[in-house]
């Protein structure tokens, strides 16, 4: 990243992430609910969603679901992996 920039700023326009995080959202609670809430694919899919989360500018909310996201890969890949 160049000094100045703007880690936000992108030239995808604001409504598609938005749309993104209520996809992301929908599938989350499929994956919890199909596989559980600790397997990998579910975490896989929360850090996805923490990601966009972040990108909008729902700060907790993405850092929670990143928190979340690696305590399930810890849990479930071991602490190095």
């Amino acid at each position: 990243m160049q000094p100045g920039q703007d880690w936000k700023y992108t030239m995808i326009d604001p409504i598609y992430y938005e749309e993104a995080d209520q996809h992301l959202r929908n599938m989350l609670h499929f994956f919890e609910m199909e596989f559980g809430p600790h397997e990998t694919v579910t975490a896989e899919c929360l850090f996805s969603y923490a990601l966009v989360s972040l990108k909008i500018g729902n700060d907790m909310v993405g850092l929670e679901a990143m928190q979340k996201s690696h305590m399930i890969y810890s849990n479930n890949l071991g602490e190095y992996d």
